[in-house]
C-alpha cells in the first residue's frame, strides 16, 4: 500500500507533499525494497556475468593466435565460412522440401541453392587454400574500385580545402593495399590476420568488462 501511494506521489511536484509524508515514503521498507530491487534488474544475472567473461577471455586467446600465425588466421577464415555456408545449405535444404506455404517453383530453387550451399561448405573444407586465395582476390579488387570510386566523386563533388587532399589520399591508399595484396598473398593474409586479431580482441575485452562489471550491452531506464 505504501508502495503503491510513494509511486502515485513522484508524478506530484515536491514541494505540494508534505515533509512528514515524504520522508516517511522515502524511509519506508517498501521503498528501500523496490530501490533494491531496481538495482538488482540494471546488473545482468551472474550465469551471464560468467559467460562474458569466459567468452572474452576465448575471444582474446584466438586474436592472439590469428595475429601471430597466418596460417590460423586462414583456418580461422575458411572454418567460418564452411559452417555459414554449411547452415544456410540445411535451412534452404528445409524450406524447400518442409515449408507447406511455399510454391512448387519456390521449393525447386530453395531445394537446389541448398545443396548448392552445402558443396560449397565441402569444397571450402577440403581445399582451403584456393578458399583463402579467392577471398584475398575480392578484397584486393574491393578495395581497388572503392579507391577509384571515392578519387571519382571526390572531384565530381568539386569537394576543395583538406577535405580533398583527405578524400584522394585515401582512395589511393585503398587502390595500393588492393594491389599489393593482389602480387602478394601472404601481405594479404597478414592484413586479414591483422583486421580479425584486432576486431576480436577488442570484442573479447569489451565482453570481459561487462561480464566483470555485471552493466548491461544497452542500458534501458526503468520508469
Amino acid at each position: 500500500m505504501i508502495l503503491l501511494i510513494s509511486t502515485l506521489l513522484k508524478s506530484i511536484p515536491t514541494s505540494k507533499i508534505p515533509k512528514r509524508v515524504e520522508s516517511t515514503l522515502n524511509n519506508s521498507p517498501d521503498s528501500n525494497i523496490f530501490m533494491q530491487n531496481q538495482d538488482r534488474t540494471d546488473k545482468n544475472p551472474s550465469v551471464l556475468r560468467i559467460l562474458q567473461i569466459a567468452l572474452g577471455i576465448i575471444s582474446v586467446i584466438i586474436s592472439g593466435l590469428v595475429i601471430s600465425n597466418i596460417f590460423v588466421a586462414a583456418g580461422f577464415i575458411t572454418t567460418l565460412l564452411a559452417i555459414a555456408l554449411l547452415a544456410i545449405g540445411i535451412e534452404r535444404l528445409g524450406i524447400g522440401t518442409l515449408s507447406r506455404s511455399s510454391t512448387k517453383p519456390s521449393k525447386i530453387s530453395n531445394t537446389i541453392l541448398g545443396a548448392l550451399a552445402i558443396m560449397l561448405s565441402i569444397i571450402v573444407i577440403t581445399y582451403p587454400g584456393i578458399t583463402v586465395s579467392f577471398i584475398l582476390v575480392l578484397l584486393s579488387i574491393s578495395l581497388i574500385v572503392i579507391g577509384i570510386a571515392r578519387i571519382i566523386s571526390t572531384f565530381k563533388d568539386k569537394t576543395k580545402g583538406w577535405k580533398k587532399g583527405l578524400m584522394i589520399g585515401v582512395g589511393i591508399l585503398s587502390i595500393i593495399v588492393g594491389g599489393m595484396i593482389v602480387s602478394n598473398y601472404v601481405f594479404g593474409l597478414y592484413l586479414v590476420s591483422l583486421i580479425l586479431g584486432i576486431s576480436l580482441l577488442i570484442n573479447g575485452i569489451e565482453s570481459i568488462i561487462l561480464g566483470a562489471s555485471g552493466k548491461k550491452r544497452i542500458s534501458s531506464k526503468v520508469i
